[in-house]
């Protein structure tokens, strides 16, 4: 069921940083991640918990994705009046029939997981009246974008 968005006007830099910062990122001293937020982004009106939670699993999938080392980059900026936020990784990638499916709930390629997170970011996005897209080639890695 979809609880009503409990939005409020909120920094998208503080947003992805307080992401970052509630995850087990000391398990993985190997993944590198680089924060790229454009200067003076405004604040938005989002939910703030459910937008953490969508983060939170699109840089782990991209995490386990990379094997436990490698690079992540997550970039935020605007596009004319557009937010996107992008969590780019250079692990693994999907082929094209993953990348169907990776948004379908209990669809997973992982030996453990319940196959809910990528749906659930996704309902998130919707929720939020965004856009979801993936860019994603085997062995050369994932870009997931939010746009808003």
């Amino acid at each position: 069921h979809q609880r009503k968005l409990m939005k409020s006007n909120y920094s998208v830099k503080k947003l992805i940083e307080q992401s970052l910062e509630s995850l087990p990122i000391y398990k993985y001293p190997d993944i590198v991640i680089s924060l790229k937020i454009q200067n003076y982004l405004r604040d938005f009106e989002i939910d703030v918990n459910l937008m953490k939670q969508a983060i939170k699993n699109l840089i782990m999938n991209s995490i386990e994705a990379s094997n436990g080392f490698g690079r992540i980059e997550i970039r935020a900026y605007m596009k004319r009046e557009l937010l996107i936020i992008e969590i780019q990784d250079w692990g693994c990638g999907m082929d094209e029939e993953t990348k169907r499916q990776i948004f379908n709930p209990f669809f997973t390629t992982k030996t453990s997981g319940t196959g809910l997170g990528l749906s659930i970011v996704h309902r998130v996005i919707d929720q939020h009246q965004g856009k979801i897209e993936v860019e994603s080639y085997p062995s050369r890695g994932t870009m997931f974008r939010i746009i808003l």
